[in-house]
């Protein structure tokens, strides 16, 4: 007997159709193979070193790796030597790297603390640290000091993006007020936010600058001199790729009789106002779940009364146009559970670990 997999549906209003804004655009580097920039500025990165791979969409030497030894890049963006004014800086990343790394960096020397720029990942500040009780952060930003200072802006702490899964950042400024993104979601930034005078100085833009380089893999890096508003945030989070699994991923494991929340980002600029929505068990047919070709943002409940190993896979797609489609990846009915031993155990709470 067929089983059913109960879906249940929000639903918001359709947008309609907008593309990546492709004004002001003064850097964009798709490292296809090369080192060109496609904003038509011809602003071609002449100076850098890396290794061509899959991209974020699997294509073959479509991203760039950079080993965290010696590759770096300096960004000939004229715009950005230094930076005057509103700016945008977008890429994707994907790193398992814990240590400090710089992202962007606009300084003479390593050791330039007058007129400079630096966007880290994993990055600390000891002045904050000690008194205002924070440790590291997702992102540390500083600029014409040291980083000790009140020039400074920083937000979350690290280990959330740093997983070796495909992450999306931007970081725009907009008169004097500076935020910054994550998978097209506005973090809150911990320190100093405010500040519109000249950011770095009169060199090319590097990424992946000593002392401390960048490893990883990077894709899309586009820079533009206006800011970027969530509108078109969104646009480049959901390019080639109209919909997003946010909360399960390939080779999740569940415990059986648990219900498991599957939720999808969408967006509405490429999608209808009707979402076919599908499950497969065990790498079979598809199947039509309950509630489909209804409005499109979406979440779905299973309920993994499966067998223990049953492999289970839920695809969106939409209803007038199917080649717009993604799939959750194939998780799994665990034979194992979580059990809560005490409510306090003399130690803080942890969040994965390893060898």
């Amino acid at each position: 007997m067929r089983k059913t997999l109960i879906i249940y549906l929000l639903f918001t209003n359709f947008v309609v159709n907008g593309q990546i804004p492709t004004d002001s655009l003064k850097g964009h580097y798709k490292f296809n193979g090369t080192l060109t920039d496609y904003s038509g500025n011809g602003n071609d990165i002449i100076v850098g070193s890396g290794a061509y791979v899959n991209d974020r969409f699997g294509n073959p030497n479509s991203a760039l790796y950079l080993d965290g030894i010696s590759d770096s890049l300096s960004i000939p963006v004229s715009e950005f030597s230094p930076i005057i004014g509103d700016f945008a800086i977008s890429f994707w990343y994907k790193t398992n790297s814990p240590q400090i790394s710089n992202l962007f960096s606009s300084k003479q020397s390593p050791n330039d603390t007058i007129d400079n720029f630096e966007v880290q990942l994993s990055s600390h500040n000891s002045y904050y640290l000690q008194y205002l009780t924070q440790s590291f952060y997702s992102t540390f930003v500083y600029w014409n000091g040291s980083g000790v200072t009140s020039n400074a802006i920083a937000e979350g702490t690290p280990g959330g993006f740093t997983k070796g899964e495909w992450c999306h950042f931007a970081i725009t400024r907009e008169a004097d007020t500076f935020k910054i993104y994550r998978n097209h979601v506005l973090y809150y930034l911990s320190l100093n936010h405010l500040f519109s005078g000249t950011l770095g100085d009169a060199v090319d833009l590097v990424f992946s600058a000593s002392p401390y380089l960048f490893k990883g893999t990077i894709d899309d890096m586009r820079l533009y001199n206006r800011n970027l508003n969530q509108s078109e945030i969104d646009l480049l989070w959901f390019e080639n790729n109209p919909f997003s699994f946010t909360t399960v991923k390939e080779t999740d494991a569940y415990v059986q009789g648990s219900n498991v929340l599957v939720y999808w980002e969408y967006d509405t600029t490429q999608v209808s106002d009707s979402i076919l929505v599908e499950y497969q068990l065990n790498g079979g047919p598809w199947l039509t779940a309950v509630h489909s070709n209804l409005a499109y943002e979406c979440y779905t409940y299973v309920n993994m009364t499966y067998p223990i190993g049953t492999t289970i896979n839920v695809r969106v797609s939409d209803f007038t146009n199917t080649s717009l489609t993604v799939s959750s990846g194939a998780f799994v009915v665990s034979e194992y559970d979580w059990v809560e031993v005490a409510n306090t155990l003399p130690f803080n709470a942890k969040d994965g670990s390893g060898l």
